[in-house]
């Protein structure tokens, strides 16, 4: 493909007309180019691969309402950018989530009998039991067994998007099922 056939109209036009084999040459040009960019940015080769490919997915899904202002490689690698940018918001929103997590727990119940703590214990470890398999498992190897999410994504051959999805579902559900519990020992013991 030649820089030629990237003219901003020539482009549009072609991608509007649906133009499958012009797509076919764009996504094998940018792709590895979209993949090493942000490879470049994590150090995280399924992540960047993951990136790159929604990157150019979500381009050919939107080619009737995209407009390039630029130029196609400026607008492309803006895309990718903003994509990696917001699955490390994703991550950072995760674990914010098991920070608040441990904070309310350490919290509600520092001056809990012990008895009452290991029943809180208990109901934490009944409520990663019922996750469902997939989740549980991840969910252990990362919390439990301190593997980081690079590791789990190897070993259980998912995406460290899939881990990090799986991790954040686990602690919002654990996150309900705790807080209720804390919220019924409350008021059975103001009663």
């Amino acid at each position: 493909m030649k820089n030629s056939e990237f003219d901003k109209e020539v482009i549009m036009h072609r991608l509007q007309s649906g133009d499958t084999k012009f797509y076919e040459q764009l996504y094998l040009v940018y792709y590895d180019k979209l993949g090493k960019y942000i490879f470049y940015l994590s150090q995280q080769k399924q992540l960047a691969e993951d990136i790159a490919q929604d990157t150019l997915i979500e381009f050919w899904q939107k080619r009737h309402t995209i407009t390039i202002t630029t130029n196609l490689n400026g607008y492309l690698y803006k895309s990718a950018y903003h994509r990696f940018i917001d699955q490390n918001r994703k991550k950072a929103k995760a674990s914010s989530i098991l920070e608040d997590l441990r904070r309310e727990v350490v919290i509600k119940t520092e001056n809990l009998p012990t008895e009452v703590k290991e029943e809180r214990l208990k109901a934490m470890y009944k409520v990663i039991d019922a996750l469902p398999e997939k989740r549980r498992e991840i969910f252990v190897l990362s919390k439990l067994k301190n593997y980081k999410y690079k590791e789990i994504a190897e070993k259980l051959q998912i995406s460290e998007r899939t881990v990090e999805s799986q991790i954040r579902k686990a602690l919002i559900t654990l996150r309900e099922h705790l807080l209720t519990l804390i919220t019924y020992a409350i008021s059975f013991f103001i009663q």
